[in-house]
């Protein structure tokens, strides 16, 4: 039979997609790493949260949420990069192994423009930026996305007006336009 719980043990998936979730696993464990299977009758509390870019705050997870010592909660993390899901309980503190938050869908381009105007037949540099829902950049646009059409919103138009996928690299294209 196994004794108190003294600390969670906590697992994650290897990646995730950003907005997603992290589907979490943790189990009650005790001195020996035996599971608490009757840890949901105490009132025992685990704070849990994502470490890492832009982390959201922790979430607590009251003992009630386990069955057999087990419990799955999702935590939520939308900043592209690793994390790292942590588990605290009684000042013990244990985590995962590293998740990779993957950018989700494009959602937008972010576009840069020359602070002077734009001359007629003159070059000028465009920088163009994939971006998800949550502002992460879209790394893979070269090899995922559809290329980019450029219009002018004044007189006169933009040569050339497409940007190719190919012109993305790690989700940022640099272009020369000229105005005519």
């Amino acid at each position: 039979r196994p004794g108190a719980a003294v600390g969670i043990e906590v697992s994650a998936p290897p990646s995730v997609t950003a907005g997603a979730g992290i589907l979490t696993g943790l189990t009650a464990v005790d001195a020996n790493r035996n599971v608490v299977t009757e840890f949901d009758q105490g009132n025992g509390l685990v704070r849990l949260k994502a470490e890492g870019p832009d982390a959201a705050p922790a979430i607590e997870v009251p003992a009630s949420a386990f069955a057999q010592g087990r419990a799955t909660v999702t935590i939520n993390h939308f900043r592209a990069g690793t994390v790292r899901v942590s588990a605290e309980m009684k000042s013990r503190r244990s985590s995962s192994g590293p998740v990779e938050v993957l950018p989700a869908a494009l959602h937008h381009f972010d576009l840069a423009m020359p602070t002077q105007q734009a001359q007629a037949g003159v070059a000028f540099r465009l920088i163009l930026t994939a971006r998800d829902a949550y502002g992460n950049t879209v790394s893979d646009y070269d090899r995922s996305g559809g290329g980019v059409q450029i219009h002018s919103s004044g007189v006169g138009e933009i040569q050339p007006s497409q940007v190719s996928p190919a012109s993305f690299k790690n989700g940022t294209a640099q272009v020369d336009r000229r105005s005519f």
